[in-house]
């Protein structure tokens, strides 16, 4: 994830670097949609879908991951509320009783 993220941070700089060399090396032959279709190249070439796709799968289980907690949180909560409501039966009784 770091390294996924690290990545991102450096990119948009050096793909401009990369793009401006180009820019100066072709000169008035230079092509924005060659630049574009080698970008795109890359990327495949460096399976960046698939990890882009990883990284969201890892985020959403992080997210899955934190929310279990609550769930089981709300189950404590539900049972203590039963328990609750089971001893105020019991006080009622007693007093009924007595």
């Amino acid at each position: 994830m770091q390294l996924y993220e690290t990545k991102q941070a450096i990119r948009p700089g050096k793909e401009q670097e990369a793009e401006n060399r180009a820019q100066q090396v072709y000169g008035e032959k230079y092509s924005p949609l060659l630049m574009f279709d080698s970008k795109k190249a890359v990327s495949r070439m460096l399976h960046e879908d698939m990890e882009r796709q990883a990284v969201r799968r890892m985020v959403r289980q992080a997210q899955k991951e934190q929310m279990i907690p609550s769930k089981e949180k709300r189950k404590e909560t539900r049972a203590l509320i039963d328990v609750i409501k089971y001893i105020e039966v019991l006080l009622i009784r007693i007093f009924i009783v007595c």
